[in-house]
C-alpha cells in the first residue's frame, strides 16, 4: 500500500482487504524489490497465473471489492476461479462493442 493511502484514506481497498481477510499480510511502502516476503509471494504460481491479465488499478479495485463483498455477504473461503471469474467479467466489460464502456452493463 502506498504510504499516502495508509495515513490519509483509511477506508481505501488497502484497509478494507486488510480489515476483511483473515490471512491478509499489509505492507507499505514505494519499492517492494528487496521485500522478502512479497517476494515469496510473487514467486507463487498462483500470484505469476493472476499477473498474466492486463488490467487496469480500477479493474483491479473492482475485482477486489466484488471477491471482498461476496466472501463477506456469504461467508466464503478463498477460491482461486472465483477470482478469475471476476476478471474475464472486467475484461469482458472494457471489450464491449468494441469501445471501452463506463457503469453498469445491462
Amino acid at each position: 500500500m502506498h504510504p499516502k493511502e495508509f495515513r490519509k484514506t483509511k477506508n481505501g481497498t488497502g484497509h478494507m482487504t486488510n480489515n476483511s481477510l483473515e490471512n491478509c499480510e499489509l505492507y507499505v511502502g514505494i519499492d517492494f524489490t528487496n521485500h522478502k516476503r512479497v517476494n515469496e509471494l510473487l514467486d507463487d504460481k498462483t500470484y505469476e497465473k493472476l499477473s498474466t491479465y492486463d488490467l487496469s488499478g480500477g479493474q483491479i479495485e473492482n475485482v477486489s471489492r466484488k471477491y471482498l463483498i461476496n466472501k463477506i455477504l456469504n461467508q466464503k473461503e478463498f477460491d482461486y476461479n472465483e477470482i478469475l471469474n471476476y476478471i474475464k467479467e472486467e475484461i469482458e466489460f472494457k471489450k464491449v462493442d468494441g469501445e471501452f464502456k463506463m457503469g453498469f452493463l445491462k
